[in-house]
């Protein structure tokens, strides 16, 4: 029934009865639709008119309260609660639920009214975000709260007569308090409560409305007294509502003010600025990186090296970037030859803030001053998140505890964010303070399951046992006789797969997957359900677990556990003894487990090693030792295909604790693989497998998969380089191929090698996500790790939510129907679960590393073997295979003291130490004057320790105990071949610093290919004057003369223009101008390369692609001539420059000396219009008017628009071409003597003893150059 008026809907259903029925005609005359007087408002278009908007309204009598109290309307899904759950129903204001929205968002606040006026107003003004927030909450079934849509909605719609918009809207919330009021039955037991933090508003609702009225902190204080917390959280906010006080101090911070959004919309579109997300070192690095979208352009990240050019950024905000000069480009990784781009943050697109978890400084807990507002520094646990101010009275209550703040602004002209105290976690170093810790830094805020939730469960009780209904067993395939059991870690209670095997007639085998069927029990659309998707996944912690559905089911009624009778989901498959799938039948089961056994129980059966488990199974000992042997064959054939496809077998090490009764850590120790666990693995993976080709060639568009996108290559070049060090190359090209590499990768008694190589392997990786197969393309739906075209997750529902969605996809699938999500709905619900996942991985990591911590401050001094893999300047990175730690080893401290022990080479005492610039080997200086050397790869010992800290979790740091661990011998001394070997190293690693130096200096000098520029020196400005001038360069009858006479601006204004360009920091690309077609040129590294004067006239030809392969310019080339570089002086101040009055330089040369008596005619040549020399090589030392007479006439020849010459007498010389215009010529320079740029430290530093090198570096950045210029079609 739309809200339209009835005389349209009725002709709409008359004429297209087969469309909308003639039956709706009867409905639509009874129901009562009203036009209302037109909404008329002005807007003002993108061109700046203002436009008169029309719009009609209606309003209509069947629009429902509800509330499950109410017995007059006719909804059929009331959400509002009736007096058993709650005594009262809640409205507020605008003002009062903006201001206050964080309060609102919190789970005590519940069975909430939102009038559609409010929600209309707060999109008016643009707050999409808060608009966003609201709807989240009403859409949040647990909170029971409603939208009412009381603007179309007769006894609640309110005209606009003579009021201002604000008091109008008032009005219209009023109404809605009113009209419920007076709607709902006085028996019920229910009342509404209207909140606002205005009084005049609070007094008009009281009168007009007769509802119960109060403030927010009354209503906190009243309705929810259990939750002190949320007063204090209103305190804060109503404080941060009255006062804006500005940052301490007034001093300058640094920071700049951002840009507007338009201008950063129209940087990022033009080039000028860059969109990401920026990211921040996990340990407090002030560096940050942006990862952005247009990589494929610029080649890289961009690093941003200090907080300034953070500029107020968080961690994981969208930001827009604008590059850094060049000269401020750091070198990055060990390719000391590459630039690292640099930039600085000039906006925000998106805000990243959350809640954190933070600590008060502890000298502003000595100053507090009791009760009094006071403002305090708080101190972030994440150390990513710099510091946060927050006002507060509770400063000596809070001092030793962890509380949670939120940031509100973060001005330009304050050293710190401003914020607001939430909430307080618990005390400093508590263990359960340190858990809520982690859970709230990583998003996870689970509550007991409500009553609510639990109702909705099936009763099972030890006098009435829940056991499968008949008739639910006679809609299922029967599977009870079975020989199912299952196989999981020590101790697990939520069992949600287990495995069969039957022997078939013919010899084939019948082998089950059968799963846990949670959509038995968890109905769609219910409560469950939505908590369920809420928390999308179990949580795995090192003492605890926090389960996604009710224990009842995750432990009892859907867990597979023995001698139970379960209903389950099953994939069953068909095998020959060549592990072929001959079918493949999928349907619901009901299933008996036989047995429950461990990992290595089934280990211990399938090598017949356990008289235990002989002695325990009896009879059927071989009979479940037989299945098993046919699985593991099985298996092992369906493992070896998979890998020879490229599947991935990487390495991690999972650290378990043995926790005694109070939680105290009594043991550590890592998991070990078993072949049983690949296999169990293996039928899991291929399950996933089966079902997610299955639902895709149902439900081609909205099915549910799982992808794991290609690794991003530069994530592989430290495990290349490690590799390459004992001879090994890794293939990175495909999965295929690194896992083949990976396998082969292998040294003779040292299995650490191998496994830091995959160790590193994993680290690159991307993550794998979740996703809609109607949001991506099917080659996109690829699985990496795996090698599998189509892959999902089936195999645990109970501790995963994707796995129900599927089951659910399953069963529509089988029983014909279309699954309740549409593409764009499931793909919404995979990202909530993708980010779920992350957080509760990342949870997962941190309490691993916090229960660490714990337990190494109880072992003070455990000492482990560990791989060096990598060296920095202040010492180098280890690798400890038993944990599977990585950590720096610092061998000085912040003051400069060494940090190695006397002993660690034996008796041989270390004095210093130096790192050589290839990473891989540091010298080490001994007592006795003698020298040793320690390799990447080479084992050492370290001792682990905790280094405290009251604010953030308390790192583990790694000390050097000695050297050569592994094998308890010194180090290797540099004696013999070693030394001349080792005095090699240093030399190269002397050339290598030369070189960078001389590398340095070029890169100041060059100017900077990617700086935007003013408007005055713009690009494109300049280009287009180029352009307009070249085509005023027309031929004249009478001679080249007669031509400078006719245009006598053109040259000078040209000649301005070019000295323009030698000023620009963006160097411009030159105007072609042929068959009457313009296009641009990429030559602008050639300007840079020319004012920098680091090119000889043959190397700049080359680079620039001015040089073709037909075009011999070798022939006079003279390689030993002096090398003489240009300076990047202004046309007026280089000496030789062709200027009105100027004395010309005497020439050597024979062309220059005897000229030709006459000049014929010339062709057209566009390239004088650009300030260039003319065809022959006088012309370029002689103005137009002076120019000889008679001259042969030349062809067409486009090296001159870049301004070389092009006969053999000035290609002979091998001096660098003057690049000033076209003005002075090469062989003036050499007439000279004498080099033209005044920077002698560059011209000592590149010189002939570097020119390869340099060659190289200019000829790589020529063709970055290209690349950028292609990608952004400026060429």
């Amino acid at each position: 029934r739309p809200p339209v008026h009835p005389t349209a809907w009725k002709f709409w259903c008359f004429c297209f009865p087969n469309i909308f029925g003639r039956h709706h005609l009867h409905l639509i005359t009874m129901l009562s639709v009203e036009k209302c007087p037109d909404k008329v408002f002005h807007v003002k278009s993108r061109r700046g008119k203002i436009v008169r908007i029309v719009r009609e309204h209606y309003v209509r009598d069947d629009i429902y309260c509800q509330s499950k109290t109410c017995n007059v309307c006719k909804h059929t899904n009331p959400v509002l609660p009736t007096a058993a759950d709650t005594n009262h129903y809640l409205v507020v204001d605008l003002e009062t639920l903006v201001t206050f929205l964080e309060l609102f968002e919190q789970p005590e606040f519940n069975n909430m009214i939102v009038p559609q006026t409010i929600l209309t107003e707060i999109q008016e003004r643009g707050s999409l975000k808060v608009l966003g927030r609201i709807r989240d909450v009403v859409n949040d079934t647990r909170r029971n709260s409603i939208i009412f849509i009381n603007e179309n909605f007769s006894s609640t719609f309110t005209e606009r007569s003579h009021q201002s918009i604000e008091e109008r809207n008032q009005t219209a919330v009023i109404k809605v308090a009113a009209w419920y009021q007076s709607h709902l039955d006085p028996k019920s037991n229910i009342h509404v409560v209207f909140v606002s933090e205005n009084d005049a508003v609070l007094e008009r609702a009281a009168k007009e409305a007769k509802v119960k009225t109060q403030k927010l902190g009354q209503y906190v204080q009243n309705y929810l007294p259990k939750y002190p917390d949320l007063y204090e959280l209103y305190e804060s906010l109503a404080t941060l509502a009255e006062q804006d006080e500005a940052a301490e101090g007034s001093a300058p911070t640094g920071y700049e003010e951002y840009k507007p959004d338009d201008v950063l919309d129209s940087g990022v579109k033009s080039g000028m600025f860059y969109r990401g997300k920026i990211q921040v070192g996990r340990h407090g690095s002030d560096e940050a990186w942006v990862r952005i979208d247009e990589k494929a352009a610029l080649g890289k990240d961009i690093l941003i090296p200090d907080k300034i050019c953070r500029n107020r950024a968080f961690h994981g905000d969208i930001v827009a970037v604008e590059l850094l000069d060049r000269r401020f480009w750091t070198n990055s990784g060990d390719d000391e030859s590459a630039d690292q781009p640099c930039g600085k943050v000039v906006g925000v697109f998106q805000r990243n803030w959350r809640s954190y978890v933070c600590t008060i400084q502890e000298e502003d807990v000595q100053n507090a001053k009791g009760d009094k507002m006071e403002w305090v520094v708080a101190v972030p646990w994440d150390f990513r998140i710099p510091k946060i101010r927050i006002k507060t009275r509770q400063t000596k209550e809070i001092g030793n505890c962890r509380i949670v703040v939120r940031v509100d602004r973060w001005d330009a002209d304050s050293n710190y964010p401003q914020g607001h105290y939430v909430r307080t976690l618990g005390e400093i170093g508590k263990l359960e303070t340190e858990m809520q810790v982690l859970m709230q830094e990583n998003g996870i805020q689970y509550s007991p399951f409500s009553q609510h939730m639990l109702s909705e469960l099936p009763e099972h009780t030890p006098e009435k046992p829940w056991a499968p209904s008949p008739e639910e067993i006679s809609k299922r395939r029967d599977c009870r006789s079975w020989r199912v059991f299952s196989i999981d870690p020590l101790g697990s209670q939520d069992i949600d797969d287990a495995l069969s095997v039957n022997v078939l007639p013919n010899g084939n085998y019948e082998l089950g997957c059968h799963i846990a069927d949670v959509t038995a029990f968890v109905a769609e659309g219910s409560l469950l359900d939505a908590e369920a998707q809420a928390r999308s996944t179990s949580v795995y912690l090192s003492d605890r677990r926090i389960d996604m559905l009710p224990a009842l089911l995750s432990e009892r009624l859907c867990s597979i556990r023995e001698r139970q009778d379960r209903y389950a989901m099953s994939c069953i498959w068909t095998f020959d003894k060549d592990a072929n799938v001959l079918d493949t039948w999928y349907g619901r089961t009901v299933i008996n487990s036989k047995y429950e056994f461990h990992y290595q129980q089934a280990q211990d059966i399938i090598d017949d090693s356990s008289p235990e488990q002989r002695k325990k199974l009896g009879a059927e000992y071989n009979a479940v030792r037989n299945d098993m042997l046919i699985m593991r064959d099985l298996f092992r054939i369906l493992r070896d295909r998979r890998l020879a496809k490229g599947a991935l077998e990487l390495e991690s090490v999972e650290i378990k604790f043995n926790l005694d009764q109070d939680k105290k850590i009594v043991g550590l120790k890592t998991k070990q693989e078993l072949e049983v666990n690949a296999m169990i693995a293996e039928y899991m993976i291929l399950a996933n497998c089966y079902v997610a080709k299955f639902i895709y060639q149902h439900f081609p568009e909205s099915a549910l998969l799982r992808r794991h996108p290609l690794p991003r290559n530069d994530s592989f070049q430290e495990m290349i380089r490690l590799a390459q060090l004992k001879g090994f190359k890794i293939d990175t090209t495909s999965n295929k191929a690194l896992a083949q590499s990976l396998s082969k990768a292998v040294l003779a008694g040292d299995e650490t090698f191998n496994r830091l190589l995959k160790s590193l392997a994993t680290l690159a990786m991307a993550e794998a996500e979740y996703f809609s197969t109607g949001s991506f393309e099917k080659h996109d739906f690829y699985h990496y790790g795996l090698a599998a075209e189509f892959y999902t997750h089936f195999t645990s529902p109970i501790r995963r939510y994707a796995d129900v969605l599927v089951h659910r996809q399953l069963l529509a699938a089988l029983e014909g129907r279309q699954p309740s999500l549409n593409n764009s709905s499931l793909q919404s619900v995979a990202e909530h679960i993708n980010e779920k996942h992350r957080q509760a991985k990342q949870v997962q990591r941190d309490s691993t590393d916090l229960f660490e911590v714990l337990y190494f401050r109880e072992h003070p001094d455990v000492v482990e073997d560990s791989v060096i893999f990598s060296f920095r300047k202040n010492g180098f990175l280890v690798y400890i295979p038993k944990f599977g730690l990585k950590s720096p080893v610092n061998l000085r401290d912040n003051d400069g003291k060494m940090l190695i022990p006397l002993d660690a080479n034996g008796a041989e005492g270390v004095t210093d130490f130096e790192i050589l610039s290839d990473s891989n080997r540091m010298l080490v200086k001994t007592s006795r004057g003698g020298s040793n050397y320690v390799d990447a790869l080479d084992h050492v010992s370290v001792r682990i320790r905790v280094q405290e800290s009251r604010a953030h979790l308390p790192p583990l740091k790694f000390d050097l105990v000695k050297f050569g661990a592994k094998s308890g011998e010194p180090l290797a001394l540099v004696d013999g071949k070693s030394a001349i070997n080792l005095k090699q190293a240093v030399l190269q690693d002397q050339k290598a610093s030369a070189e960078e130096e001389a590398e340095s200096l070029r890169r100041k000098l060059i100017v900077p290919e990617y700086l935007q520029t003013e408007e005055s020196h713009s690009f494109y400005a300049l280009a287009d004057r180029f352009a307009s001038l070249s085509l005023d360069d027309v031929e004249v009858p009478g001679g080249a003369a007669k031509a400078a006479k006719a245009k006598p601006s053109s040259k000078f204004v040209l000649e301005a223009e070019l000295e323009s360009s030698l000023k620009v920091e963006k160097a411009p690309p030159f105007l072609r101008q042929t068959r009457g077609k313009r296009t641009f040129q990429s030559e602008q590294l050639q300007i840079a390369l020319a004012q920098a004067g680091q090119l000889r006239h043959h190397d700049a030809l080359k680079i620039t692609g001015a040089l073709d392969e037909e075009d011999d310019y070798d022939e006079d080339y003279d390689e030993d001539a002096p090398y003489e570089p240009v300076g990047s002086k202004k046309l007026s101040e280089v000496p030789g420059s062709q200027k009105s009055g100027s004395k010309q330089p005497p020439s050597n040369t024979s062309s220059s000396s005897a000229a030709p008596e006459a000049t014929p005619k010339k062709a057209f040549t566009p390239f004088k219009a650009r300030g260039f020399g003319s065809s022959d090589t006088s012309a370029s030392s002689t103005p137009a008017a002076q120019a000889p007479e008679a001259a042969p006439n030349k062809a067409f020849t486009p090296f001159k628009a870049r301004g070389f010459p092009s006969d053999a007498s000035s290609q002979s010389s091998s001096s660098t071409a003057m690049f000033a215009g076209g003005h002075a010529t090469r062989e003036q320079a050499i007439a000279r003597g004498e080099a033209v740029s005044n920077d002698k430290l560059a011209d000592k530093a590149i010189g002939d003893k570097y020119r390869d090198t340099i060659k190289k570096a200019e000829q790589d950045l020529k063709a970055k150059t290209f690349q950028a210029f292609k990608a952004k079609k400026r060429y």
